[in-house]
């Protein structure tokens, strides 16, 4: 008997319990995440990232892959989610020694940098796009702590759509 087999029929026996289903689920995504991203598929990573950063919460690890994905795949998501989390982020002298070492700690300078990297992607994905025009939108929101504040606000609230121009 195959082991999906087998698996599907200890499941229809009742021989997980919902909680052992979902864990079982849960790395099962991590892995097919990981497969992916090591045969270098740029959605695959993002997912990647995501799962670190939702799942298993651990944002130097997000980080690490959202990071790559962007600098050497050129994802826009995941530039756009390197910057979000360098928002996020502890400040300087808060920060963990793992969070120093990969540079995740806050930095407005940095997450615009990497927020126009996220705008130069080709072709940006819809929820990048629509945040491109607040990146440029910038030099006249004040100071760039103000704008990169709002922006993040802007973006966590779903709001991404030009309110920031009204």
């Amino acid at each position: 008997m195959s082991s999906a087999f087998a698996f599907v029929a200890a499941m229809a026996k009742g021989a997980f319990s919902a909680e052992e289903l979902e864990d079982l689920y849960v790395e099962d995504k991590y892995d097919e995440f990981k497969i992916a991203c090591d045969d270098d598929s740029a959605v695959g990573c993002h997912s990647l990232g995501q799962w670190f950063a939702v799942v298993a919460e651990k944002p130097v690890d997000a980080f690490k892959v959202f990071k790559k994905n962007c600098l050497e795949r050129g994802h826009g998501n995941s530039c756009l989610s390197s910057g979000l989390l360098l928002l996020k982020a502890a400040k300087p002298n808060d920060a963990s020694q793992a969070e120093k070492e990969i540079g995740l700690v806050k930095s407005y300078k940095e997450s615009l940098s990497f927020f126009k990297k996220a705008c130069e992607c080709d072709p940006p994905h819809p929820q990048v796009r629509t945040c491109c025009t607040h990146v440029a939108s910038f030099p006249t929101l004040g100071t760039l702590s103000t704008a990169m504040d709002l922006l993040c606000h802007v973006f966590w609230a779903g709001l991404c759509n030009g309110c920031l121009h009204v």
